[in-house]
């Protein structure tokens, strides 16, 4: 019983909107922010566009478009925001 008090006290204290969840309230850093995004291109690229373009135009090319990519990410990270 005790569990349920203090799991339905601590719901109570951080309950808040569904707009505000995903919004992270607003107080996101600009390095988290650029990190998720980072990650976030990488496994979309990473699963989906090199293994079609190695499918369609040969590794050679596939393997020139992760470089790239990669190369993007650090441009990103040095001279973004």
């Amino acid at each position: 019983m005790i569990i349920v008090a203090v799991s339905y006290v601590l719901k109570k204290l951080a309950e808040k909107s569904l707009a505000d969840f995903f919004l992270a309230g607003r107080r996101l850093p600009t390095v988290v922010l650029i990190g998720t995004l980072m990650a976030t291109f990488t496994s979309v690229v990473t699963v989906t566009s090199i293994p079609a373009k190695a499918a369609t135009a040969g590794i050679v090319i596939a393997i020139f478009n992760s470089i790239g990519m990669y190369m993007v990410r650090f441009w990103v990270i040095f001279y973004g925001p």
